[in-house]
């Protein structure tokens, strides 16, 4: 499953380690809760911070198209988002 998110402390920000890798690469709350509900319900997630990261999102009118997270959801990059 891919996540898409944002960073905003203390709900999901890098982690401080630069040496991790993959979900690793990430702390905060979130992060944490994500852990426990994979664990819980035996799922595979992988967290992803696209380019514009502070963007909830916004419909364009030219395009009809979202951008930000909600364009992530709405173009199936991703199936659950945070923010």
């Amino acid at each position: 499953i891919q996540i898409t998110a944002i960073q905003v402390k203390p709900y999901l920000t890098w982690s401080e380690n630069k040496t991790t890798t993959g979900n690793d690469l990430f702390v905060g709350f979130c992060k944490d809760l994500l852990d426990e509900l994979a664990k819980l319900l035996r799922f595979n997630y992988t967290l992803y911070i696209p380019e514009n990261n502070s963007e909830l999102g916004e419909l364009q009118s030219e395009t009809g198209r979202y951008t930000g997270l909600l364009g992530e959801l709405t173009e199936y990059v991703s199936i659950c988002i945070l923010g």
